[in-house]
């Protein structure tokens, strides 16, 4: 039925030209409708039936309802990429209504990922928060969720920490190479809570990202473990598995549509030995002394 259209509840099931019945309006007119009664109608009184009887009315199904509210959901890719998965993601995630938006840092390579205390980081953060805020403004009163994978979680960490202004719908993490003491809790009024922190048992670069240097973790193989995250294990599945259509379309559009939360019904494996050794093994603490032992003989040669 099109919208000039209306439905009156006058007991014939009927649907009157909208026209029509603003004209008998304007004259006043008392104008025979139909129905059971037999007798006239004025018009306003039965335009005003139809006000108290709004659910009835026809709509075009090709026209999305007025309250409908979007939501955009922004992607943020890790080190060693240009995130070709942005892509991939972006045609499930359209066909369920959402609005996607890539982001993009460049290619980054492992020496300045690994470098201690992020030196080189600092630009990208700010770069993506840029990008962020970008999105935001043109979409101004939309729900914003992010999506991000490996070094992205660590920027988006950093964004919830360091910019109280900004707040988001839902967070997703994969590959996550944040610390597993960070305190989302801290931060449950910025984001619809929980995050969804997935973790892959065959994920061994969080592990490395954290024992060979300063300021990463190992969340996305070992989990959070902590208030607003909910940690999902997946077995068998590397530091990229989670970056396809598939995924996506079974994990994450129902938590983004509603918060549903879907578990695997299999127990968690335990991750590999060699990579709890590797765990064990802080690395890093090892090429300090060795940093510290090099510059004293250098300067006492």
């Amino acid at each position: 039925m099109g919208a000039d259209y209306l439905y009156i509840p006058d007991g014939t099931d009927r649907a009157y030209r909208v026209g029509e019945l603003l004209e008998g309006v304007r004259r006043d007119e008392a104008k025979h409708i139909g129905g059971d009664t037999g007798r006239p109608d004025r018009v306003g009184e039965l335009l005003d039936s139809v006000r108290r009887d709004e659910a009835k009315q026809p709509r075009r199904v090709d026209s999305p309802a007025r309250d409908t509210k979007s939501h955009v959901v922004i992607l943020v890719h890790g080190i060693r990429t240009r995130a070709l998965w942005q892509n991939e993601l972006r045609k499930i995630l359209q066909k369920d209504g959402f609005v996607v938006q890539p982001t993009n840092y460049g290619y980054f390579d492992v020496v300045r990922f690994l470098f201690p205390w992020q030196l080189f980081a600092g630009t990208i953060i700010d770069d993506i928060t840029k990008q962020v805020r970008h999105t935001l403004a043109m979409h101004k009163g939309a729900d914003c969720s992010i999506i991000a994978h490996s070094f992205g979680t660590f920027i988006v960490a950093r964004i919830l920490r360091d910019h109280t202004d900004l707040e988001f719908s839902r967070i997703i993490f994969c590959g996550s190479v944040v610390p597993h003491k960070f305190r989302f809790e801290d931060y449950r009024g910025r984001f619809k809570v929980p995050c969804v922190n997935e973790v892959g048992t065959r994920d061994f670069w969080p592990v490395i990202a954290e024992v060979v240097t300063f300021g990463y973790g190992s969340a996305g193989t070992y989990g959070f473990r902590r208030p607003a995250v909910h940690d999902r294990w997946h077995n068998r599945k590397a530091h990229s598995d989670f970056l396809n259509q598939e995924f996506c379309g079974k994990y994450w559009v129902p938590f983004l549509q509603n918060g549903h939360i879907a578990d695997d019904d299999q127990p968690a494996e335990s991750p590999p030995l060699w990579l709890w050794a590797a765990s064990t093994f802080q690395i890093k603490y090892l090429l300090l002394v060795a940093a510290g032992a090099f510059s004293w003989w250098w300067l006492t040669a």
